[in-house]
């Protein structure tokens, strides 16, 4: 009983690291997206003048 709490606790553990991990690569390809999308945006002024 007590090793199935333990086993059910550390796949908890190692699902909440995943999505950890997962919500960090959003926000970091979220922000190279914008990023990307910023230098676009200054190139087409640059080019525009």
């Amino acid at each position: 009983m007590l090793l199935d709490l333990k086993m059910r606790d550390a796949g908890v553990e190692e699902r909440k690291q995943t999505i950890a991990e997962e919500r960090a690569r959003r926000i970091e390809e979220k922000a190279a997206k914008e990023h990307a999308a910023e230098e676009r945006r200054k190139f087409a002024e640059l080019v525009s003048e």
